[in-house]
């Protein structure tokens, strides 16, 4: 496990990620005529940009349990727990959607979908699978206030508050490739409207190594494997 530079120590991977719409289409629901109302299905991908942009990959976290760093870019979404020379290591992706369309408006959307595709050359974790461990269970939850991608800004010690309501848990799996095609995150996605976009955290269930579902992020070569999140007005 070494896609990171002296990754010996709990870790937050910090993904703020910008977007680009792929689709925006209308469909209409079969409803008898008085009741069929237009549905907006809003795509976006996360897309990589440059350093000066708000959506930087930085891992940070803590080395040797006192001293601050950072590594940047982050090479892939790590929702781990493992260990390197030994130290136990710890790993929490956060992700946010830079744009979210109409976000602060009085009216959410009525349903929305994450999409994250296995990573299929992982540089951490046994380093051959992207699922490994007996209990690989990850938790999506909402993040509560701002936090900052700018070196040093989030470490593991002032990672940002989550929240459990509404929280979505993806089962253990034992295959050691598996993309979650359209995860239900319908609640947090409404509560981010009506709270602040502050984007996500991932993290595994129990942090127990040895762990990890691992995906791939924004500049991962292959666009179509890149994050994505579906929104339906």
């Amino acid at each position: 496990m070494k896609s990171y530079p002296i990754l010996n120590m709990p870790v937050i991977l910090a993904i703020t990620l910008p977007l680009i719409i792929i689709s925006c289409k209308k469909d209409v629901k079969s409803a008898p005529p008085a009741e069929k109302a237009a549905h907006k299905t809003i795509v976006l991908r996360a897309e990589p940009t440059t350093e000066t942009a708000a959506n930087i990959e930085l891992n940070v976290g803590v080395l040797n349990r006192n001293t601050n760093w950072s590594a940047n870019p982050a090479q892939e979404l790590d929702c781990l727990a493992w260990t390197v020379s030994g130290d136990p290591t710890v790993l929490r992706p956060l992700m946010r959607f830079s744009a979210l369309p109409c976000c602060g408006s009085s009216t959410p959307p009525t349903s929305a979908y994450l999409t994250l595709f296995s990573h299929p050359a992982p540089g951490n974790g046994d380093r051959v699978h992207a699922n490994y461990g007996t209990n690989n269970a990850f938790y999506i939850r909402r993040v509560t206030s701002p936090w900052s991608w700018k070196t040093d800004s989030t470490t593991w010690f002032n990672q940002p508050p989550t929240t459990t309501a509404g929280q979505v848990l993806i089962p253990h799996t034992n295959a050691q490739f598996l993309d979650l095609i359209h995860i239900d995150v319908t609640q947090i996605i409404r509560d981010i409207y009506i709270n602040g976009n502050y984007g996500i955290m991932m993290q595994l269930q129990n942090e127990n190594y040895y762990n990890s579902r691992i995906f791939c992020h924004s500049a991962y070569p292959d666009v179509n494997k890149r994050p994505y999140l579906t929104i339906v007005f």
